[in-house]
């Protein structure tokens, strides 16, 4: 546990606050690709260290094929060590390993489909499984938190015209 006491610093969230209000404004995507610097995506890549760190016990570098793959063995090999809703955070981080690439650096140029799957399957995802894993550990900060955050997610999602994000 962080010293705060949360898997996932409750600050973390703010991150997804500050990219709905971008959601809404329209400027959240550019070129059919979310920026690098983006506030989601410096969620993501917190949240999955720190529940790394603080829940997992180890460090993550990234995510490439290498790190998926260290991911998968250790998941397999160490299940009885992993709540359910641990494992499920693991198995959406492996999953988030194959489209990173692809959501950065507008591989699928054009398709808009797949940013709305990365925002509806991935992220939103993410934030609830958090807070599946804060509720099992009785962190009701945390998982009131994630809930907030899921809901204001969801709904400026919902509102986003995904096929009209040419940036």
């Amino acid at each position: 546990m962080t010293a705060s006491g949360h898997i996932v610093n409750l600050a973390l969230f703010d991150s997804i606050d500050e990219y709905c209000d971008l959601l809404r404004s329209g400027t959240a995507i550019s070129k059919e690709a979310v920026p690098e610097t983006s506030p989601v995506i410096s969620f993501c890549e917190n949240a999955f260290a720190q529940f790394f760190e603080n829940e997992i016990g180890v460090e993550i570098a990234g995510f490439g094929d290498e790190e998926k793959k260290r991911c998968v063995r250790m998941r397999k090999k160490r299940k009885a060590d992993f709540s359910r809703q641990a494992r499920s955070v693991m198995s959406l981080y492996e999953r988030f390993c194959d489209i990173f690439e692809d959501v950065l650096g507008a591989g699928y140029g054009g398709q808009s489909a797949v940013l709305e799957d990365f925002h509806r399957l991935y992220v939103l995802r993410l934030i609830s499984r958090i807070g599946d894993l804060a509720s099992i550990r009785g962190d009701d900060a945390l998982r009131v938190r994630a809930e907030d955050a899921a809901t204001g997610f969801e709904s400026a999602v919902d509102e986003y015209e995904w096929e009209e994000s040419d940036g």
